[in-house]
């Protein structure tokens, strides 16, 4: 059966990322991050980030919005930041973990999840109170949903994990393939039409966990975030879904490239030391002007026009 692949995407756009190793020293407020300010200049023409004053210095890894003036970054040491206010100011919650956090996905302002290490999962409803609904089997690497009722956490151990009864309390987990190995991302364009990725392997499935799941790539490369039918990894990998296969893009990168956001026709990457790619025509791609050599960990954008991006010692950008 060939899915289809319409590039429906999440609210706002998708983002998955996967960076850093847990630390084991606790929770801490370590202060204002460095002053990260941009540097003046333009290579290739590309637009300007400016960086915004997270309050902290540990490695933020992934970030998600319900919109431009509620979003949410979650990192090393169990860190979650939340801003109503359009990134001006970054409330910290308690957790409850000092495990890294690595996925952020929610249904809705109202609705939002948190994955991590050891099986960490926090939900909350009103962006303070974290709660733990369930522990997962596997450290959670990526998340996504086409709803609260078919939701998919992937990590290690080559799980995946779903929940189908909208409060993310039940869970079946599943190992499509025979090997102790991780998967990074997961993303579809509807419920019946998903795909994972990890270590060498883009798996595809069709419907809930006990779905059939099939190999659509086996390489050498190893991919760490999907979204919107592009998937991206180490040594400057990106591979776009078309006409049911993936094809190898030139990225113009060797970095590794951790995240990946687009909304269908402009697609932004985030990466090492700095990276940031864009692409408007889907074939090709350009460096953009981070202002920062640190590495770039999440992106999540509202629109192609306001777009965060995370990164190692509390980085937090925005723009263009």
């Amino acid at each position: 059966m060939r899915a289809s692949l319409a590039l429906a995407l999440c609210l706002g756009g998708c983002q998955f990322a996967v960076r850093g190793l847990p630390l084991d020293a606790p929770a801490a407020d370590l202060g204002p991050a460095p002053d990260l300010a941009i540097a003046p200049g333009v290579d290739a023409g590309g637009p300007m980030f400016r960086s915004l004053a997270s309050g902290t210095k540990v490695n933020l890894l992934a970030v998600w919005g319900s919109g431009p003036a509620d979003v949410y970054v979650a990192g090393e040491k169990g860190t979650i930041l939340h801003s109503v206010d359009h990134g001006a100011t970054w409330s910290t919650a308690a957790s409850g973990t000092t495990s890294s956090l690595f996925a952020i996905w929610g249904a809705g302002p109202g609705n939002v999840l948190v994955s991590g290490d050891n099986g960490i999962l926090r939900h909350t409803l009103d962006g303070n109170t974290w709660l733990t609904p369930a522990t997962l089997t596997s450290a959670g690497r990526g998340m996504w949903g086409s709803s609260a009722s078919d939701l998919y956490v992937v990590g290690t151990g080559y799980r995946v994990e779903y929940s189908s009864d909208g409060l993310a309390v039940t869970w079946t987990s599943t190992q499509p393939i025979g090997n102790a190995d991780s998967f990074y991302g997961v993303w579809g364009s509807g419920p019946t039409d998903v795909f994972v990725v990890g270590n060498h392997k883009i798996i595809h499935g069709y419907s809930g966990a006990a779905a059939g799941w099939t190999t659509q790539y086996d390489g050498p490369a190893k991919f760490l975030a999907v979204a919107g039918g592009v998937t991206v990894g180490g040594a400057g990998v990106v591979l776009r879904y078309g006409n049911g296969q993936w094809a190898q893009q030139t990225s113009g990168s060797t970095e590794t490239l951790s995240a990946v956001w687009t909304d269908g026709g402009e697609t932004w990457i985030a990466g090492g030391n700095g990276t940031l790619l864009q692409s408007t025509n889907g074939l090709s791609y350009k460096p953009v002007v981070s202002g920062v050599g640190l590495d770039l960990n999440g992106i999540w954008g509202a629109s192609a026009s306001d777009l965060y991006v995370v990164g190692d010692n509390g980085t937090i950008l925005h723009g263009p």
